[in-house]
């Protein structure tokens, strides 16, 4: 049973557009399994907090990144293209009070090879 279940919480939907000429990214099930044993994430998220004005790397009580499954099924090689929607939550009890945070978002492809990074801008979080 979830426990956070009526908790306040914020939560934040992070959109990537992509190319990728290989047409390679995503994990299917048994990639994705062995991936999971050694947090090789392939949405890789990293999150700053906002700190006397200047935004500072800090790690969460729990990874932010994450997986996303294989986007092309026929297996064929070629370009593609489109946008990833990436959802975050913030408890309230783990946030503070007008907490503002950012991420940089990489994407790797099954090759292993990481895209560019992608800054978000500012959210502020836990305004209730």
């Amino acid at each position: 049973m979830d426990k956070f279940i009526g908790a306040n919480k914020d939560s934040i939907v992070i959109n990537v557009h992509f190319q990728d000429g290989d047409g390679d990214l995503g994990l299917g099930e048994e990639d994705k399994a062995n991936a999971q044993k050694n947090d090789d994430f392939n949405y890789i998220i990293k999150p700053y907090r906002m700190r006397n004005g200047v935004f500072q790397p800090y790690d969460p009580l729990v990874p932010l990144s994450g997986y996303f499954p294989l986007l092309k099924i026929d297996e064929k090689p070629g370009p593609l293209e489109g946008t990833l929607s990436y959802t975050i939550q913030f408890f309230h009890s783990f946030t503070r009070k007008n907490d503002t945070l950012r991420f940089d978002i990489q994407i790797k492809d099954r090759a292993g090879n990481l895209s560019n990074v992608t800054e978000t801008e500012p959210i502020i979080v836990n305004t209730l």
